[in-house]
């Protein structure tokens, strides 16, 4: 989510005066509202350095966590209208967490989309000392536990909390939640041991996955089968 759109229209209606500036003449600021190493800080880092090649003017990315994002984004409404200052976001910041916190703006009325970037599905992934070993096996394990497993979510709201939600109602598993700022922080956990399980996005998780140091057990997404 961009707040950049308006911002040049309303510059280039104004080519014809002589006061009239080509943007960008200076540095612009990309809030990411989740921590370094995250999927969306590092989808942020890429666009950026993209933008920075076209534009001719670097782009700083400036990391404001908390609140499932939210605080970023009311960072970018804030900000002064001139298009140096936009914002990246995704399900968590921009649809679930406004939902459920009270703001002191509006996602549909102050902000203005640009672009989709990308697209991944969520995955209940967990540490790799689990003992389940496939999707099927995880459901049987979570029946059996008498004590409360911990599970990683990217705040109130984040398809990480709703995932969990959704598999405990299949279950009748008993989560201990815990808030992350962003799902760097929730993976270093689980590979630390801390934590047992989480609902990440795929594209943030997957090389973790994929080096044995976390585990998938199920895709959630319509388009895609559990393991």
């Amino acid at each position: 989510m961009l707040r950049l759109l308006g911002v040049v229209a309303m510059a280039l209606a104004g080519v014809a005066s002589a006061v009239a500036q080509t943007y960008p003449t200076h540095p612009i600021t990309m809030v990411v509202g989740f921590p370094p190493g995250g999927p969306t800080d590092t989808l942020a880092r890429i666009v950026a350095d993209g933008m920075k090649n076209a534009l001719g003017q670097p782009v700083a990315v400036e990391t404001v966590s908390g609140a499932g994002g939210t605080i970023a984004t009311g960072r970018v409404v804030h900000a002064t209208p001139d298009g140096y200052t936009i914002g990246i976001g995704q399900w968590n910041s921009h649809v679930g967490s406004p939902a459920l916190y009270p703001l002191d703006y509006d996602v549909l009325k102050d902000l203005q989309p640009i672009s989709l970037l990308t697209s991944s599905p969520n995955w209940v992934i967990g540490r790799s000392d689990l003992p389940p070993k496939s999707g099927f096996e995880l459901m049987a394990w979570l029946k059996q536990q008498t004590q409360p497993v911990t599970y990683a979510t990217v705040g109130i709201g984040s398809p990480s909390h709703l995932i969990a939600i959704t598999v405990a109602k299949a279950t009748g598993a008993n989560f201990q939640l815990v808030p992350y700022r962003g799902a760097a922080p929730a993976m270093q956990d689980m590979i630390g041991g801390h934590m047992a399980m989480s609902g990440l996005e795929a594209s943030g998780s997957f090389p973790n996955v994929q080096s044995g140091r976390l585990r998938a057990f199920a895709v959630a997404s319509a388009k895609h089968g559990g393991r």
